[in-house]
């Protein structure tokens, strides 16, 4: 089935001028940023749309927000600002109450574009509600009121940074973001429609196991052998990433302390032995 994903170039015409780098505007480039991500998801076989025809188009934040009605992910795309010029770090603003699985898209999506414009802060994932308990930001209220289960502010560092709106500026950096962000989007939208078993195999395929597992979905011999290969304490990767969504901890790919506890309260609902090492019995519970 084709996924649809719907693009909220944030601001119009031209706001947020860059104080530093006066051809800078964040309405602009973000613009620009979302038509390039439109072609790469697009050339996947993704379903785009965009929450206006026309970059001088005005539409309140809300009802470009609701827009995500019927679609799989909703994301708004904004530079930020500060009072200064140090600031320099990428934030993605997820929904209140994501769970890990929402959760894992927003890390991607932060350390890739952190990793791109080579930012001198580290990058942060978060959450903000208002006083009533909802969604602080109007675009995130209006997504929270529809069916789409994903839905994310991703702030491309910020523009009264220098370095950073120079970044931006160039049409190049432009595209090299967009089609990260479309691998990240497809590949995270891909896995949806992917059994857990599918998902297991073709996570220790990127982490390099060989012999290459088939991502058929059967639990055969060379799978078996593969969820033998115990993820422990130190372990890294995307199968401790799958792990750690489904043992319901922060999904880094890191097999931290959390994830070990996490893994031993799983174990001890399942009868099986509390080590905390995720190997043939405790995956094969996990993917049954």
């Amino acid at each position: 089935m084709s996924k649809t994903v719907v693009l909220d170039a944030g601001h119009f015409g031209k706001r947020n001028q860059s104080p530093l780098v006066s051809g800078y505007y964040e309405s602009e480039r973000m613009w620009m940023l979302m038509r390039y991500l439109q072609t790469f998801l697009e050339l996947k076989g993704i379903k785009v749309i965009c929450t206006r025809a026309k970059q001088t188009d005005d539409l309140a934040v809300t009802q470009r927000g609701k827009l995500a009605k019927g679609s799989d992910l909703f994301i708004s795309l904004h530079s930020n600002a500060a009072d200064d010029s140090v600031t320099d770090r990428v934030v993605v603003y997820e929904k209140l109450n994501a769970d890990t699985r929402a959760h894992s898209l927003a890390v991607s999506l932060a350390e890739t574009v952190s990793g791109i414009i080579n930012t001198k802060q580290a990058y942060a994932v978060k959450t903000r509600a208002n006083s009533a308990g909802n969604e602080y930001y109007g675009v995130m209220r209006g997504a929270a009121s529809t069916d789409c289960p994903y839905y994310y502010i991703l702030e491309h560092s910020f523009h009264t940074n220098r370095d950073s709106a120079l970044f931006l500026l160039e049409d190049e950096n432009l595209l090299a973001l967009a089609a990260a962000e479309a691998n990240n989007i497809s590949s995270f939208l891909e896995s949806d429609t992917m059994t857990l078993v599918q998902r297991y195999q073709s996570a220790a395929n990127v982490d390099g196991w060989k012999p290459e597992l088939d991502v058929d979905g059967d639990i055969d011999e060379k799978t078996r052998e593969a969820m033998s290969d115990a993820q422990k304490y130190n372990s890294k990767g995307e199968r401790v990433k799958l792990l750690q969504e489904l043992v319901g901890t922060k999904a880094d790919g890191i097999f931290g302390n959390l994830t070990k506890s996490a893994v031993k309260t799983y174990q001890k609902k399942e009868g099986l032995k509390a080590d905390g090492i995720a190997g043939l019995l405790t995956w094969s519970a996990l993917l049954a």
